[in-house]
């Protein structure tokens, strides 16, 4: 008897030869042939045009970066320094006013639920349209309970009569 346990040697038998060219082929056309990788120039030039999606602007972000140092972060101000936001009549009412206060800022004293407040705003025009429409969607959605959107269109419309008052 042998000490060495007998070792039998692997072959690989004609048919998975055969198998494994077949799949290594098929992997292959599957790769060249674009499986879903839009990445590559001939995808692009040969792939349907559509239009670029709408990015969509977060009012809440817009909010928490830029109005809520003053208005705090559940709209609520500071009292007797910065009004609140919260249920007050004038976040609900004219449209075209609140965008002017964003583009404008606010420099003569506002009486906020019958409470007087005399700090300056400062402007914000540097915000987009889309920004600007969004943070005010969002206040007035979320602070005065108004589901009446501001539309980019109505920002730019605002803009344009500002300028030509100018």
């Amino acid at each position: 008897m042998h000490d060495h346990a007998y070792r039998k040697k692997n072959y690989i038998s004609l048919q998975d030869m055969r198998n494994f060219l077949w799949i290594g082929l098929v992997c292959f056309f599957l790769i060249a042939c674009g499986s879903g990788n839009t990445d590559t120039p001939a995808a692009k030039s040969t792939s349907r045009k559509t239009a670029p999606k709408e990015t969509k602007v977060n009012g809440e972000i817009v909010y928490k970066k830029h109005c809520m140092e003053c208005h705090q972060e559940n709209g609520e101000g500071v009292p007797n320094i910065y009004p609140t936001l919260q249920n007050a009549e004038w976040v609900g009412a004219d449209k075209d006013h609140l965008i002017e206060i964003i583009i404008n800022g606010m420099t003569k004293a506002i009486v906020v639920n019958g409470i007087a407040y005399e700090d300056e705003m400062p402007k914000a025009d540097y915000l987009t349209n889309k920004e600007i429409a969004a943070v005010l969607t969002y206040i007035r959605t979320n602070f005065a309970k108004i589901n009446d959107p501001i539309s980019e269109v109505d920002v730019a419309r605002t803009r344009i009569r500002l300028k030509s008052k100018k």
